[in-house]
């Protein structure tokens, strides 16, 4: 979303970033660098590892069995082209556009961030350069643990989107 809004500001009356941190935060060239690691993998591999990720993931979250029959089906569409042209796209969204604050084409309209509060896949650092990013966003910050705040406060996290979007309609 945040590439789409930089390449097309005109079509984007506001941004909603949940537990996400700035592209620029990416290392150039690291997609295109997991685009041949697994191009090289079979897809049986491929998804076997992410469904051990996933595992672990749903293990403590409410309503698991749910989350994991939810991102199982998910996985049957993994193969490592459809994974690979994902790496290659972040790679391509990291490293043609300038993701500064100064850019020339900074987003400039309302942003709303939502954060956990301890979410390990989005540290302090992330947040901390996402916010820098977006100095003018409004920050929310979940009481739950964890990557999911739609999963753990499904109603809060429903409430604070609607209330973003009612805000920036």
């Amino acid at each position: 979303m945040q590439g789409f809004a930089k390449r097309h500001a005109n079509r984007v009356s506001g941004l909603i970033l949940s537990q996400t941190g700035p592209p620029g935060e990416i290392a150039p060239g690291k997609g295109r660098f997991w685009a041949l690691v697994v191009s090289l993998m079979p897809t049986g591999v491929i998804r076997w590892l992410f469904a051990r990720l996933v595992g672990a993931m749903v293990k403590r979250m409410p309503g698991a069995e749910f989350w994991r029959g939810f991102y199982s089906g998910e996985l049957e569409g993994f193969t490592r082209e459809v994974l690979a042209r994902r790496y290659l796209l972040t790679s391509d969204l990291v490293e043609s556009l300038d993701w500064t604050s100064e850019a020339p084409d900074a987003w400039a309209g309302p942003v709303r961030i939502l954060f956990s509060r301890k979410d390990a896949m989005v540290g302090s650092k992330m947040r901390s350069a996402l916010s820098a990013l977006y100095p003018q966003a409004d920050t929310h910050v979940f009481q739950s643990d964890g990557h999911g705040a739609y999963v753990y406060d499904p109603v809060g996290f429903c409430q604070t989107v609607a209330a973003a979007v009612e805000s920036q309609a």
